[in-house]
This record gives structure tokens, sequence and C-alpha cells, in this order.
């Protein structure tokens, strides 16, 4: 049998790399996968969990039972869900077993041109009016079922958000994180890097081992880190492949750290001495983006802080 699966909100090479490892699936003895543009035309969905408009649009499609959600938090009703770094084998695992507990694949159906579905604001105005709206909106072959279960799913995540937002409403605003850990064996860049750091108001701690790195986070939350992209070889005379499992570990550390109440995830970013293809793909299967060549400027710094939702507590840029 082969199941359709659509990747929902992941970046360009991330979306590749998905791809290639999920459609080469059955070559590893499992079921056979082949990737579509559409959520409508697949079976189950793959879905980037810290992209709320992905995850919004799978809620409103009803789809959220049939789907795996990578990232810091899966939406409420959420099965299947693994966290970052992205790992291609585990994902794979979870979609032999949806397509196990749903059985044979869909029929298959054309997309429709279009398809218009109410939004929140819709569904809290007017419950009533946004299904008809999505009623209407879908194409005759389609059943109404799905609107009512996409405007009933949108009512329920309205409701939960506005309870989330009655509970914080008296609570004081989380106070910014300042504090960042910079990790790079090359002395004088983790210097120059520290040193713009500061002049945009932030706390730069430098480490030059994973060890150290490990010992630093697990004392302190911190807003951001820049790791170089060179981590099986950060520890002289250390045994490469342990090495590369002691980096794996690191992101896994990072990613999993609790953080205070009101506090995003951190931002993860990568940098090098000289940017090479792998590079790429090594930042794109530990879903990160894609690495920064150093030397680096304050405009690179700032635009790949402000990129990843971190806030600078002084802009340098306009000194």
């Amino acid at each position: 049998m082969r199941y359709r699966i659509a990747l929902c909100g992941f970046g360009e090479f991330e979306h590749r790399a998905l791809r290639f490892s999920i459609e080469h699936a059955a070559a590893l003895g499992g079921p056979a996968y082949e990737v579509v543009e559409a959520l409508a035309q697949a079976d189950f969905a793959v879905v980037d969990a810290d992209s709320p408009p992905a995850v919004k649009g799978v809620a409103l499609a009803g789809r959220v039972a049939h789907a795996v959600f990578v990232g810091a938090v899966a939406p409420p009703g959420a099965d299947l869900h693994l966290p970052r770094p992205i790992d291609p084998t585990r994902i794979r695992r979870l979609l032999d077993r949806l397509s196990a507990q749903h059985g044979a694949p869909r029929a298959r159906s054309r997309a429709p041109d279009e398809r218009t579905l109410p939004t929140l604001d819709d569904v809290v105005a007017s419950p009533t009016s946004a299904a008809s709206a999505a009623d209407t909106a879908l194409p005759a072959s389609a059943s109404s079922i799905t609107a009512q279960r996409a405007a009933k799913e949108a009512a329920r995540s309205a409701a939960r958000r506005a309870r989330l937002a009655s509970h914080r409403a008296g609570q004081a605003p989380a106070e910014p994180l300042h504090d960042v850990l910079v990790l790079d064996a090359d002395a004088d860049a983790s210097a120059a890097l520290c040193a713009l750091l500061e002049r945009f108001g932030f706390n730069a701690y430098s480490v030059s081992s994973i060890a150290q790195a490990i010992e630093r986070l697990e004392a302190r939350p911190f807003a951001a880190y820049f790791l170089d992209i060179a981590l099986g070889g950060i520890d002289p005379g250390a045994n490469p492949g342990a090495d590369a499992g002691a980096a794996l570990a690191l992101l896994q550390r990072i990613h999993e750290r609790p953080l205070p109440e009101g506090h995003p995830a951190p931002a993860v970013l990568m940098t090098t001495a000289q940017l090479h293809p792998a590079d790429r793909v090594r930042a794109t299967l530990a879903g990160l983006a894609t690495p920064l060549v150093k030397p680096l400027s304050r405009g690179d710094v700032a635009r790949a802080l402000e990129g990843s939702g971190v806030a600078l507590p002084t802009d340098a840029r306009r000194r």
C-alpha cells in the first residue's frame, strides 16, 4: 500500500531532507509513502509544531489525530509528538503506526483550486455562520462533516486560548532573558562574538567544550546559543564518534531544558568558518537554520537573533 504524506510548515532544507527519508522508507521494509503538496490529498501529515500557521491549518482541517508533530509543544489532541532535533527514523516509525491504525489509504481526490476555511476570529464571532461558510467553500465532492469538524475544533481552540489569556492577565509579563552562550574552540572568534553580544546588551558566556556547555546550560536558562558547526572536533583528542554523540546530546539537552514560565524556546544558531553544502544538511537534519559564516558582523548577529524571535536589549546598530 502507498500512503500520501503532507509536510506542513517546514523550511526548504527540512522539507527536502524529510521528503527524501520518507519516500525511501519502503527500501527499509516499511509501507510505501509519497509526499504530496496539499493536506487535502494526504492520508497523514508531518507538521512543524513550532509553526503556528501550519498547526492552525491542520487543526482547522480536523487532521490533528492523523499527524506527527515535530517541535517544542504539540497542539491539544495530538497523540504523536517528537521534539527536535529532527529524527527521520523516528518519524517513519510513527507514520508506520498511523498506517497500521487507520488501515488502507483514503481514496485519492483532486485538490480543489480554492478552499476557504473559517479563522479563529470567525468562529468566535459567529460559530454557526463560520461553519456554514466552510460548507459552501468546500467542493461538492467533500463531506460537510469536514467543515463542521473544523469549526468545532477551531471553537475549542479559541476557548482554550481565551482561558489561557485570562489566566495570564493577572500575571506580570516575564522578564526577557539576556544571557547567551557561545560554544567555540576558537578563542579569538568566541571573544569577538561575545563582544558583539555585549554591545547589544546581552550577558555573553563563552565555553570551548561540549562538557562546559552542558554544565552552563544546567546552571541557568539562556535566550540563545551560538554553537560552532564543527562540534565533532571541539574537544581535542576525543574520539570523533563519541564526540558527535555528545554534540547530539547537547542539542537534545538544549531543546528539553525547562524554561521559566512565560519564556519562549531559546534560539539555537550555528556558526562556521567556511560554509560547505554538508553543513547545510547537518543543520537542517538537526532542525536548525543555515549556519552563520564567521567572522560575524553586528548586522549578522542582530538579524539572526531577531529572525529567531530574540529581542535585542539594546540596538547597537543605531549608535
